[in-house]
C-alpha cells in the first residue's frame, strides 16, 4: 500500500491545501476527494457520472478539476477529481498518468515513469 501527501486548490490558482497520506489507487480511474473539502476551495463539479463501486453499488458523483501537488514536487497540474460523498482519499491513475508517475511495489513510493516513443 503507497501513501502520499498532496496538496490541492483551484485549477485558477489560489491557496492549496495539504491533505497527508492519500492512498495511491490505481484502480480508481481519477482522484477521489470529500466533496466538502473541494466545495471549501471553490472546486465545483463541471458534470455528474456514473461509477461502479468495488462493493458493486453504482452510483453518481460530480466530477471536476483541482490543482495537484504530489509528495512536495516542483510541478503542478490540473487533474480530474471525483466529488465523494464521504471522506475518502484516493490518488488515482489518471493522476499518476498526468504527473508521469509509477508505483513502485519494491519501496512503497511513487517514481518516475520512463517515456517511451514510438516511431509511426
Amino acid at each position: 500500500m503507497v501513501q502520499v501527501d498532496i496538496e490541492i486548490g483551484h485549477r485558477d490558482g489560489g491557496e492549496m491545501v495539504r491533505i497527508p497520506d492519500v492512498l495511491v489507487d490505481t484502480g480508481s480511474a481519477h482522484t477521489t476527494l470529500p466533496a466538502d473539502t473541494l466545495q471549501e476551495l471553490h472546486i465545483t463539479p463541471i458534470d455528474r457520472v456514473g461509477i461502479a463501486l468495488p462493493n458493486g453499488e453504482e452510483v453518481e458523483w460530480g466530477i471536476g478539476e483541482a490543482k495537484i501537488r504530489i509528495a512536495g514536487r516542483n510541478e503542478e497540474w490540473t487533474c480530474p477529481v471525483y466529488f465523494c460523498p464521504r471522506e475518502e482519499y484516493l490518488l488515482g491513475a489518471t493522476t499518476l498518468e498526468i504527473f508521469g508517475l509509477m508505483v513502485d511495489p519494491i519501496e512503497h513510493g511513487l517514481i518516475r515513469k520512463q517515456v517511451r516513443a514510438r516511431s509511426i
